[in-house]
């Protein structure tokens, strides 16, 4: 009776708790901020939406733009680099700050929930809105286009090699990644040991066959009017793949790190 007993309650247990594990694995998504208030200092319905935020996170890593305007797209800031759930906790690590390059590097622990399409994010922070203060975030998750038939590029990608009109980029500091999360793409650079911001760039994107279509909706580079990319891919088995355009004139070599 004590035998079954234990198997009729540990083993419930420990699907149950593996359950919780798996849960917590997960904040795959792409997320729009829908409210926020940083110390005593609330922002606005009117700022919400005029100033629009998107953070994309995939796999352990994240990148957060906020951009406006109309026609022309202006980023305002941008941030990203890596996170862990653990124990209820979103622990992210800032790898780049376009508004302070000081804070790439720092470490905070979040208290996080996800349910439904709510995410919410508190805890004590520095950023551009204050030097130290209680932030709360709260976004919406977007839902995703379920239509997608090839999945081959969803993840995160560092870019191995780039060269432009025949000049490769060489720089030893230089690190740029990418994330495809149908489907939003979006992609920053930034130098690793001098964590200074670069530029970010994201939006949709689509594929068909050895062609993909990134819908770029903001630029942080210069003011853009939302445009289609058009790339050529060549997919390797070592997962890495290829990336013309421009007519040949654009040329990245790209492999999956998570």
């Amino acid at each position: 009776m004590k035998t079954l007993l234990i198997k009729y309650f540990v083993i419930p247990l420990l699907i149950f708790l593996c359950a919780c594990n798996n849960t917590e694995s997960k904040l795959d998504g792409a997320y729009t901020l829908v409210a926020a208030k940083y110390g005593d200092s609330a922002l606005s319905k009117e700022q919400i939406a005029k100033h629009k935020t998107l953070k994309i996170c995939s796999n352990g890593y994240w990148i957060s733009a906020t951009f406006f305007g109309n026609p022309k797209i202006t980023v305002e800031s941008a941030s990203g680099g890596t996170y862990i759930l653990k124990n209820g906790k979103d622990v992210e690590t800032v790898n780049f700050d376009s508004k302070n390059d000081s804070g790439a590097g720092k470490t905070y622990d979040f208290d996080y929930k996800l349910q439904g399409d709510k995410y919410t994010l508190k805890g004590m922070m520095s950023n551009d809105k204050c030097s130290s203060c209680f932030i709360n975030e709260e976004y919406h998750k977007m839902e995703l286009d379920k239509n997608l038939t090839d999945t081959s590029l969803e993840g995160v990608w560092k870019l191995q090699m780039s060269e432009w009109f025949g000049k490769k980029v060489e720089d030893a500091d230089f690190f740029q990644f990418k994330i495809y999360c149908y489907p939003y793409f979006v992609w920053a650079q930034y130098h690793s040991k001098g964590k200074d911001f670069i530029g970010v760039a994201g939006g949709t994107y689509r594929i068909n066959g050895m062609k993909l279509v990134e819908h770029v909706e903001y630029f942080s580079f210069y003011d853009i009017i939302p445009y289609d990319f058009e790339i050529d891919l060549t997919k390797f088995p070592s997962g890495t793949i290829q990336e013309v355009s421009m007519n040949g004139g654009g040329k990245e070599i790209w492999k999956k790190i998570q």
